[in-house]
């Protein structure tokens, strides 16, 4: 297996997106009632087959994929950039031409607040 050669440039951008990502997924994972059914719902209109899914099972599912994704992202496993672009699942996100987590101001937001 072949290592995995991580550029110094690439750092930063790895070190506050993984500690972010992992922090969000920190705070879903002591979630309360509240914030699941709010995360549930948005993420169940985006994907109804997750309207079956309990909203605290959910949410716990979700926190428990970003403080992993936030990890691997911390320890260089996996490569910085993805291949190709997203396309998102619901199409008034799709309309702009921006990304969902852009707000009127142009400053990054987190779309699960």
């Amino acid at each position: 297996m072949p290592a995995i050669r991580i550029a110094i440039p690439d750092l930063p951008t790895r070190l506050a997106t993984g500690g972010f990502i992992l922090h969000t997924g920190l705070e879903k994972w002591h979630g309360t009632e509240e914030q699941a059914q709010g995360v549930h719902r948005m993420a169940a209109g985006a994907f109804p087959f997750l309207g079956k899914v309990p909203p605290t099972t959910f949410l716990r599912a979700l926190a428990l994929a970003e403080m992993s994704i936030g990890a691997m992202l911390l320890t260089p496993v996996v490569p910085i950039r993805p291949p190709g672009r997203p396309r998102w699942p619901v199409p008034s996100m799709n309309d702009s031409g921006r990304s969902p987590a852009m707000e009127d101001n142009n400053g990054p937001q987190a779309l699960d607040r």
